[in-house]
């Protein structure tokens, strides 16, 4: 009874052991930019005090790096190894070469059939042996084969391939060690989805898009990252997981070191980050409502943390990072044309301008109550109508801290009508000179006719950009100097308004300005 338990006991634990020798437990940080940094823990057996790892990861100069607990790694060495590779049989070829040394009934081209052994394959020809006779072929001479018992599937062919050799400075059949990387080829993209609920609530979801064309992950932690990754050198492959000629490496390493900062502004901004262009806040809201994975930030990056990843290479999956209850409140703006300061704008028969219409865009606004940062990516806007969700918007939402606001544009509103027009009230002939030139200064009156036609009371932030001194207005509003063209005798001016209106009520804004205009 006791030798049967040591027997089992031991026959366990070499199981164990063979099962660790092959394990790694991943761990994986996924940037938005297409690349990612690799944690494998490995478990092997080093007892000859090496390791040969035949998957050599494609890492990016200067991030492949070994360590190793209890024990000292004293180099690594890559190079080229022949090994065996199952195949899997795909056509008639590999059919005759996974079923070498069995008896078989060929029917040829010429409609003839021979019994006998597929010796062997020498390059594209068959050689078999039927009725103690040698006869050679190609398989494109094959029309059929049938087999005297089941056909093997598949195969094993030799092949060249670069193995890693990992050198111990002792031996362990036991030896757990790290392998950290930087790799192309997987990545994630955020998609939101913003329902709305009755009562100014609404609902957001973050989930990510996990693109995986790199290797297969088995049961992995992985980190989706916020933030923007500086890897200067992630355009060059390790020597170590390289052929390229020396020659070649030095001189793309040589042309390309300077191209990192060039290479961050043109990157497309859903994969990387754009501010919404709102000020953080203070927030010290409750954070009921929220569901989510767990989160960790570092330095300028934040980390979400989910577990158990199963992916193999070349699948793609979408998983879900938070849902949280959030308020929302309706936005209503419109930008105004610019004026122009040609003096074919303002001949001396200029009196009116012509009528002009502004669109107005219906936004929502967004407050970040949860703990997460809102990485930047792509909205859907939805409302349910007589339970179904409707489509209202597809937007981009940009990156938004906790405690920040972000706004999304949903459609134009037809039901808020902004028409604007101008007209020259004085006109100072020959008042400056400069660089040769000679300006008359005119006095400007704008206004604009807004009328709500919603079935409700509105908010509407109205803007426009004008060339010229703003002097006063009707209403209060916001002016905000710009820097000056080069040059220009007239300064730049950001003028903004938010006018309440009542459902049905009509408003007019009445300003004026002044500007230089060259005879």
């Amino acid at each position: 009874m006791k030798k049967n338990t040591l027997f089992i006991t031991t026959l366990a634990l070499l199981v164990t052991l063979a099962t660790l020798a092959t394990h790694a437990q991943q761990n994986v940080a996924v940037f938005k930019n297409g690349s990612a940094f690799f944690v494998n823990k490995m478990r092997v057996n080093a007892s000859k005090g090496y390791y040969l790892l035949d998957k050599v990861p494609a890492a990016t100069f200067g991030t492949l790096w070994f360590i190793a607990d209890n024990n000292t790694i004293k180099g690594t060495r890559s190079y080229m190894e022949s090994v065996r590779k199952k195949q899997k049989v795909k056509n008639k070829m590999d059919a005759l070469r996974a079923n070498q040394g069995k008896m078989i009934t060929l029917t040829l081209s010429n409609n003839k059939t021979y019994t006998g052994v597929v010796q062997r394959l020498d390059g594209n020809m068959v050689v078999f042996s039927t009725g103690g006779k040698w006869m050679t072929f190609t398989p494109n001479n094959v029309e059929m084969v049938v087999f005297n018992q089941a056909p093997a599937a598949e195969y094993t062919q030799k092949q060249k391939k670069r193995v890693l050799k990992i050198d111990f400075a002792k031996a362990n059949a036991n030896q757990t060690f790290e392998m950290m990387y930087l790799q192309k080829g997987i990545s994630w993209v955020p998609n939101y989805a913003v329902a709305l609920r009755d009562n100014k609530k609404a609902v957001i979801t973050l989930k990510a898009n996990l693109m995986n064309d790199v290797e297969d992950l088995k049961n992995a932690s992985i980190n989706f990252v916020v933030g923007v990754p500086n890897f200067a050198y992630d355009y060059l492959q390790s020597p170590v997981a390289s052929t390229q000629r020396v020659s070649d490496f030095i001189s793309r390493l040589n042309r390309n070191s300077n191209r990192s900062s060039s290479r961050l502004r043109n990157r497309a901004d859903i994969t990387t980050q754009r501010l919404s262009n709102f000020a953080p806040r203070s927030f010290n809201g409750n954070m009921s409502g929220i569901r989510g994975l767990k989160g960790q930030s570092a330095e300028d990056l934040y980390f979400y943390n989910t577990s158990n990843i199963t992916l193999k290479k070349g699948d793609r999956a979408f998983y879900e990072i938070f849902k949280a209850n959030v308020d929302y409140e309706d936005i209503y703006e419109v930008s105004l044309t610019a004026n122009s300061s040609s003096r074919s704008s303002y001949s001396k028969s200029y009196a009116q301008s012509d009528q002009s219409i502004g669109k107005v865009w219906h936004s929502i606004r967004l407050q970040n109550k949860t703990s997460y940062p809102w990485t930047t990516g792509t909205v859907l806007i939805t409302k349910k109508i007589s339970g179904v969700a409707k489509p209202l918007s597809q937007d981009k939402l940009n990156y938004t801290p906790p405690g920040s606001k972000t706004k999304l544009k949903m459609t134009i509103s037809p039901n808020i009508n902004v028409k604007s027009a101008e007209r020259e009230v004085s006109r100072e002939e020959k008042k400056t000179r400069k660089d040769r030139y000679t300006y008359d200064l005119l006095t400007v009156e704008s206004k604009i006719d807004i009328k709500n036609y919603h079935n409700k009371d509105i908010k509407l932030s109205v803007c426009r950009t004008i060339t010229g001194e703003p002097i006063k207005c009707n209403i209060p509003w916001k002016t905000n100097k710009k820097f000056s063209v080069y040059n220009n005798i007239n300064l730049s001016h950001d003028l903004d308004w938010e006018v309440k209106l009542k459902k049905g009520e009509k408003k007019t804004i009445t300003y004026q300005y002044k500007i230089y205009v060259r005879r």
